[in-house]
Order: C-alpha cells, then sequence, then structure tokens
C-alpha cells in the first residue's frame, strides 16, 4: 500500500488473537499500531513495541501524563482534552502527538463534524503539541450498502477541507 501508512487496531488481546504474539510479529511490518484503551498501550510499551501507538478511546485529563510517560499519540476529540495536553506537553517539556478525530457517524469519543472549524483551528494554536494526522470512524463499512460510509467519507472530506481555508 505504499506510500500510505499501515496503523493495525490490535486493540482488546488482537481481537482475542493475543496482542503478546501478534504486535511482535507484526511490527517489522507496519507503521503505527492502534489500540482502544491507555492500559493497551502502556501493555505494549512493556511489551517492547518502539513503534508509535495511538490510543483511539476516550482519555481522561488525569490520563494524558501516561502519553508522555509511555511515549504514546493521543485522540484528540475535544478542545478540553487538547488543553490538558498542551499543559502537560509544556510542564514535562516533552511533546505529546496528536491526531485529532472527527466524528461523522459514528457517535463515538469525537468532535462532531459540524464543529470541526473551530476544533481545528484550536488545535494549529497549541504550542507544545504536534498535531500529527486527523481520522474518522466509518460505522457501517462492511456493510453491502455503502450508502451511509459514503455519507461519512463526504462529510470527512469537507473537514479536511477547512485546511485549505486557514
Amino acid at each position: 500500500v505504499a506510500p500510505a501508512k499501515v496503523m493495525p487496531m490490535i486493540k482488546a488481546n488482537a481481537y482475542g488473537h493475543g496482542v503478546d504474539g501478534v504486535a511482535p510479529f507484526l511490527e517489522p511490518f507496519v507503521d503505527y499500531f492502534g489500540v482502544a484503551v491507555l492500559e493497551e498501550g502502556i501493555h505494549l510499551r512493556e511489551l517492547g513495541v518502539k513503534k508509535p501507538i495511538l490510543v483511539a478511546g476516550g482519555v481522561l485529563p488525569e490520563q494524558v501524563v501516561s502519553f508522555v510517560e509511555y511515549d504514546l499519540i493521543l485522540t484528540g476529540s475535544s478542545v478540553e482534552l487538547l488543553d490538558v495536553a498542551e499543559d502537560v506537553s509544556k510542564s514535562s517539556g516533552k511533546r505529546i502527538k496528536t491526531h485529532l478525530k472527527i466524528d461523522t457517524g459514528m457517535e463515538r469519543v469525537a468532535m462532531h463534524e459540524y464543529e470541526a472549524q473551530p476544533f481545528i483551528e484550536h488545535s494549529l494554536r497549541l504550542k507544545h503539541v504536534d498535531v500529527e494526522g486527523i481520522y474518522t470512524h466509518l460505522a457501517n463499512s462492511e456493510e453491502p450498502d455503502l450508502i451511509h460510509a459514503r455519507l461519512q467519507l463526504e462529510r470527512f472530506q469537507k473537514v479536511l477541507g477547512i485546511y485549505e481555508t486557514l
């Protein structure tokens, strides 16, 4: 898929396949790993995984310091969470990386696409956090009828267009 980057999601014990064996096996072949919760990211670091790890699920403000400690990538899902990351990064002297998450129809932890412009503008003003990416989560991409997935992609394309106007 080059030049695209590959990030397998290995949440929930690699979907029951055993993350302790799956992650080391996959690491030479992937660019990132994705997990659902902070504890899964910490577990991968404790296994010795060196590749970048995105925590895709919700994070409590008091957990943000662990992203510095374990060199994990934060899902930026709200202005408040970005502000906490900014404060933690500034006080620790270590930059937190984040990928902004835009809700285009999944209705899970993320900023709604109709609120994306001020959210993106806010993210661009951060001085101590590195905004490394932006993503959405398709709700029904496995369905034979792709109407909803196409609608989500259309919404996400509009959000990406915000960057062209700034």
